[in-house]
């Protein structure tokens, strides 16, 4: 879990510095249930970054990470965590692919959670085999790509800040990977 935090807020780090703490190390205590991980140390305001501010650096953040996906894949090379759901960030070749793959992941969660569902059953398939093609596929074709980008996987007001010292955004706790901008 916290691995995938360290990889995920340094792949932040290395396209907008400004943006994210500057993590220095992650590992396990003598306890192997317990873990660590270190960042830069930031005085943060208790007031949110202004939202014309913020929404320009996530822009930032995709615009600058463009091209630099490896192999110009959709995923992550680590798994990562919204709170303590382990993502699939398994390397696929279109958003597509990468989009059902977590929604099925998603699906099967609320399954294992709630129990089986008909309703769910019923509309699961043409949702997953019909309307995410027929939203995502167009982008993909004729000579269309979506280009990966570097995205912030679990952004809400809670993983934002501001830093005292400049009034800037500061984003943590990313579960990042590599996929659509919008």
């Amino acid at each position: 879990m916290v691995y995938g935090e360290y990889e995920s807020m340094k792949s932040i780090y290395e396209v907008v510095p400004s943006f994210a703490p500057r993590p220095i190390a992650c590992g396990s205590c003598q306890d192997p249930e317990w873990h660590f991980i270190l960042f830069t140390f930031y005085e943060l305001d208790k007031e949110k970054p202004a939202v014309s501010r913020f929404t320009f650096t996530v822009g930032e953040l995709h615009n600058l990470s463009r091209g630099r996906s490896p192999e110009g894949k959709f995923g992550f090379h680590v798994v990562t965590y919204n709170g303590t759901l382990p993502q699939d960030n398994t390397w696929t070749d279109t958003w597509e692919e990468f989009y059902v793959r977590g929604m099925q992941r998603m699906l099967a969660l609320e399954k294992e959670r709630r129990g089986p569902s008909e309703d769910l059953k019923h509309l699961s398939e043409p949702f997953l085999s019909k309307v995410i093609p027929r939203l995502l596929r167009p982008m993909e074709t004729q000579g269309r790509r979506v280009e990966p980008v570097l995205i912030h996987g679990d952004l809400w007001i809670g993983n934002v800040s501001t830093q005292r010292q400049n009034q800037e955004p500061l984003m943590f706790d990313a579960s990042a990977f590599w996929g659509h901008n919008e």
